[in-house]
């Protein structure tokens, strides 16, 4: 009985070894096979050489004619019409120019012109009730010694100019005097005349470009990137949100105003602690809410490889008119876009045969019998496809042999 189990376990014993042998040489014989695939089955040298040919530069020469084509002009045009009036995000001047620059990428000849809408959360500040900062001297009654919302008078009476604000500051009202006992409860930010005019130079706005001292930087306490309440991901309409309350990268949680540096010198002469007799008030209206905003999306097809991109942008919304930022970048980007569209319109497009040297002889010889259909050519000594052809394709920087 014995020796019917060790025969049969023998047996068993070679049946494995013979399957894990035959499993071994797969994988060796499999690995060794993708190995000869993946090494023959790709283009010889010279196909690569041909593919490097397609995929340069075919000529040299457009990159000048594109520089040429651009216009310090219409640069400036696009400039007065994007800052004509303020623009800032989700409201209806916003809209307005989206309009405006689909028609313009479609006059300028680009392929696909289209807009995609995003619900975002922005902020934005009541100019009915003003955000404002308060000194009241409390000696014998109130009196207020200065208010925030008088500063800035050459602009923000303008039709359209939002008050200073800072966006996603939450609303409430402060009273300095009993913040100074618990910890502080609001926070006042001013924009520090070091980084905004020029030592020695008194002028500023509209004698030179440089910050008065009523002038108010509006800005941004959000420190995150993109739409606060859907982090990393396209905010649409159907996109989860995060509850203002828990968003990863937190919003703030005490108000908050800006002013110029002319209204702060008023609240820093005051020092550590208060005068005695007064007080500081802070009333932040700001509000958040869900609102609507576009991207203008325009696009220039490539011929040799258009699965590939190239992407040039600009953000269009501004906090007031946004002549610097973002406009004069949007100015420029647009009469990119003209002169790359201009470009494509007025390109001589040329052929190039890939076959037998026969087939190369019998098109070339079919060009030299069709008679070029412009006069203007024709009087340059042109006067077929194949001399037009010839003249208007750069084969040597293409690295292509001349049709000859």
């Amino acid at each position: 009985m014995d020796s019917v189990d060790d025969i049969s376990s023998t047996k068993q014993r070679r049946s494995t070894t013979l399957v894990l042998v035959v499993i071994a040489v797969a994988i060796v014989g499999g690995f060794t096979i993708g190995i000869l695939i993946g090494r023959f089955a790709t283009c010889p040298d010279e196909e690569n050489a041909k593919y490097k040919k397609s995929v340069k530069e075919a000529d040299s020469t457009i990159t000048d004619l594109l520089m040429q084509s651009i216009s310090a002009e219409n640069i400036e045009v696009n400039l007065k019409h994007l800052t004509q009036s303020p623009h800032i995000a989700g409201r209806d001047r916003d809209f307005e120019l989206v309009a405006y620059l689909k028609s313009k990428f479609t006059e300028y000849g680009l392929d696909s012109v289209k807009s995609t809408p995003y619900q975002v959360l922005l902020s934005y500040p009541d100019n009915e009730n003003p955000n404002t900062v308060l000194i009241v001297n409390n000696t014998g009654g109130e009196t207020i010694v200065f208010d925030s919302t008088s500063t800035e008078s050459n602009v923000s009476q303008l039709e359209g100019v939002i008050r200073p604000f800072l966006a996603y500051s939450p609303s409430g009202v402060v009273n300095v005097e009993i913040a100074a006992r618990y910890g502080a409860l609001g926070v006042i930010i001013y924009s520090d005349p070091a980084d905004y005019t020029w030592s020695g130079d008194p002028r500023y706005f509209p004698e030179t470009w440089l910050l008065p001292s009523s002038g108010a930087q509006r800005g941004s306490l959000y420190t995150g990137v993109g739409d606060p309440l859907t982090p990393g991901y396209p905010s649409t309409a159907t996109s989860y949100r995060y509850n203002e309350s828990s968003t990863p990268t937190p919003l703030p949680t005490i108000p908050a105003h800006a002013m110029g540096y002319g209204g702060a010198i008023h609240f820093l002469k005051l020092g550590p602690g208060l005068t005695p007799g007064l007080s500081l008030r802070m009333k932040v209206t700001t509000t958040n809410s869900i609102r609507r905003v576009d991207n203008v999306i325009a696009t220039l097809k490539g011929d040799v490889e258009p699965d590939r991109y190239v992407l040039m942008g600009n953000h269009r919304d501004a906090w007031v008119y946004g002549s610097f930022d973002p406009s004069g970048g949007m100015a420029v980007m647009m009469e990119v876009a003209r002169a790359m569209g201009q470009l494509v319109k007025n390109s001589n497009f040329s052929l190039y045969a890939l076959g037998t040297p026969l087939m190369y002889r019998a098109l070339y010889e079919a060009t030299k019998k069709v008679p070029n259909p412009s006069e203007e050519e024709v009087s340059q000594n042109r006067p077929t496809v194949y001399d037009t052809w010839v003249h208007s394709f750069s084969w040597t920087s293409a690295g292509l042999d001349l049709p000859l």
